[in-house]
Parts: structure tokens; sequence; C-alpha cells
């Protein structure tokens, strides 16, 4: 991606890629201010490689990208660790790396030394909005305690024990973990994570996400502009509603989630369930 897509593909669109299929995955760089904007940079990248994945992947097995004479057709010029080289995109092995790796949801690499950063609640963590207070492997040379995630760090399972598998339960709980966090459908760092992509209505976990959501209005701007985002007892009323439901004429802006899929009409009822009985935060 960094080597035969990211020169039409970066930050800017550049030689005819089309607004909006931006995939500047490449390794954040500098301190400071410059290193908070790359790190968010690459969140945003990563979202959008993983909203787009079934488009990337079909240019590229079609032979429609990267295009026949503006990128070397040889191998890369990227080795792993064993010193084999990558092979072309143009290759069946390159697109098998390429899908594995899109299938596995485009896993990135912020930096290659450990940036620490200390924490002690989500709102420190200017970029991935995700500070871990436990150390989930205390083998680990780097303690991670109280560090912010990092951006391609995985984070730890918190499923607080839902089953997502079985019956659909309308609970805060189940709507949260297997809606919402599922695949990180709408929690991904780079939106209601934290990231920009997710404006004010940031969800990194359970308790936040209700806190944000719950009688509370949308930011003070755009055309969502002082809608209540879950109004208990009323789900008509409620902008999630109107964001999740396909087709409703109430939804300011950009339906969500972002690409597909969508969610489907007995997710959208389990939502609206929870909203009629209330909106407990169970």
């Amino acid at each position: 991606m960094v080597e035969q897509c990211a020169s039409c593909h970066g930050e800017d669109a550049a030689l005819g890629a089309p607004e909006g299929l931006n995939f500047p995955v490449g390794l954040v760089s500098g301190a400071g201010e410059q290193a908070i904007s790359g790190g968010r940079r690459l969140l945003w990248a990563q979202a959008n490689v993983h909203r787009q994945r079934d488009l990337i992947y079909s240019q590229v097995v079609n032979g429609a990208m990267p295009p026949r004479g503006f990128v070397p057709a040889g191998d890369s010029a990227y080795a792993d660790a064993d010193g084999n080289v990558l092979p072309s995109l143009r290759t069946a092995e390159g697109q098998e790396v390429l899908r594995n790796w899109l299938a596995c949801g485009s896993p990135v690499i912020e930096r290659t030394t450990p940036l620490a950063q200390p924490c002690t609640a989500p709102g420190e963590c200017p970029v991935t909005n995700f500070c871990v207070l436990e150390d989930p492997d205390p083998t680990d040379e780097i303690d991670p305690r109280n560090q912010c995630l990092a951006v391609g760090d995985i984070v730890p399972a918190a499923g607080g024990g839902v089953d997502c598998e079985g019956e659909p339960q309308a609970t805060w709980s189940w709507i949260y973990t297997c809606l919402f966090q599922a695949d990180q459908t709408c929690t991904s760092a780079a939106c209601h994570g934290g990231g920009a992509m997710g404006g004010a209505l940031a969800m990194p976990d359970a308790a936040t996400g209700y806190a944000n959501l719950f009688e509370v209005e949308s930011e003070p701007a755009g055309a969502c502009m002082g809608r209540v985002r879950v109004v208990p007892g009323d789900p008509d009323a409620s902008l999630l509603v109107h964001k999740v439901e396909m087709g409703n004429p109430m939804s300011c802006e950009t339906p969500m989630p972002i690409g597909p899929p969508p969610l489907s009409e007995e997710e959208v009822g389990i939502i609206r369930q929870w909203i009629t009985d209330g909106a407990m935060n169970n």
C-alpha cells in the first residue's frame, strides 16, 4: 500500500485518485503535535481502508490498480524479517497477502520504537482515546499499565460477559458490545472510539458511550444541531435511531454506520426497544 498505492492515494488524492480514497498508512514521524497529527492520520487511514476493503481488493485483482506502466511491475523494495522480498501486487502471491491483510482488519504500525505516554483516563490519550489501566501481559518488557494505547496496538477484550451469539437483548451492554463494538462497527479508534471522524460522540467504552448518548444534545453545529441523541421512552425522537435506521427521513448528514453493512431491521428494533423501555444503563 505504501510503495505501490500511496503516491496517488496518500494524504491528498493525486493523479486522478477519487477524493475520499486516501490510504496514507505510512509510519508516524516527529514528536509533540506532529506525532499527534500523524497518529490521527494513521487511524483515519486504517478506518478508511477497512470501509473500502472490498473495492480495494476488487480493483487490484481485476488489474485496474495499480496503473500499469506507472508502478514498477517487479518485486517490492520491502522485505520481511527473514529477508524475503515482498511480492508485487500484480502477482497472485501479492494479492493473497493483500487479501489476508484486509481480512484481518488492515493492521498498521504506528512507529518503529514504542511511545510511552502515561495516562489515568481515556481523555488523556489524544490519538486513540484509549488508556490501558490494567496490565494484560505482565511479562512484557514495557509495562502497559496506565499507558495510552498506540495506533495498531491490540485492544484488551472488554466483553463484560455479554453473549453476542445468543438471543439479542434490549440492554445497553448488549447493544454496545454486540452492535457498536463488534468488528469496530462504530467504536474504531478513528470514529466513535474517540477519533476525529466521530465528532463529539466518543464511545471508547460502554460507560462513556452511555454518558454521551443519554439525553445529550448533538454538537452545536451542522445539520444535527440540537437534536437529542437518546430520548428515553421515545425512539422516534431519538437521533440515534434516525442515524442508524435505513431510509429514515430524519437522518441528518451521513447515516450510520459509514460503509456496509448497515444495521439490520432486527438490530435497529433492539435499539428501539431499549429506548422504549427507558434507555437504562443495564
